[in-house]
C-alpha cells in the first residue's frame, strides 16, 4: 500500500475513535487502538496527528490540563465517516495503492 492510502486510513481510524464533548479518548488508548489494527506509532506521533494535522480541518479539542492529554470533538460537530468493512481486506490490495496514488 503507497504511503498515502496508510496515512489517510489511519486518519479516518483516528477521526472515527474521537467522541463528542464531553466524552473523551486519551492518547495511550488511541495508540492501543491503532496497534489493534496493526497500525505502530508512538504517542507523540498520534499528539502530532491529532493537533498539528487533523485539527486544522476538524474541531479537536485537547485538555492538556491532564496527563495523558484527553481529546474529543465539538459537541455541535459530527463526523460520518463510515469505512467498509471489506475497506482492511483491500488496505493491502495493490488496487487500493493504485487509487490513492492517483
Amino acid at each position: 500500500m503507497s504511503d498515502f492510502a496508510g496515512v489517510f486510513y489511519r486518519y479516518i481510524t483516528i477521526l472515527q475513535s474521537i467522541p463528542s464533548h464531553p466524552r473523551y479518548i486519551t492518547t495511550p488508548e488511541l495508540l492501543q487502538l491503532l496497534e489493534q489494527r496493526g497500525m505502530y506509532l508512538t504517542q507523540r506521533s498520534i499528539q502530532r496527528d491529532l493537533s498539528e494535522r487533523l485539527s486544522i480541518h476538524f474541531p479537536i479539542l485537547c485538555d492538556e490540563s491532564t496527563r495523558p492529554y484527553r481529546w474529543s470533538l465539538d459537541n455541535q460537530y459530527h463526523v460520518d465517516l463510515p469505512v467498509p468493512n471489506n475497506w482492511a481486506a483491500g488496505y493491502s490490495n495493490p488496487n487500493v495503492s493504485s487509487l490513492a496514488a492517483t
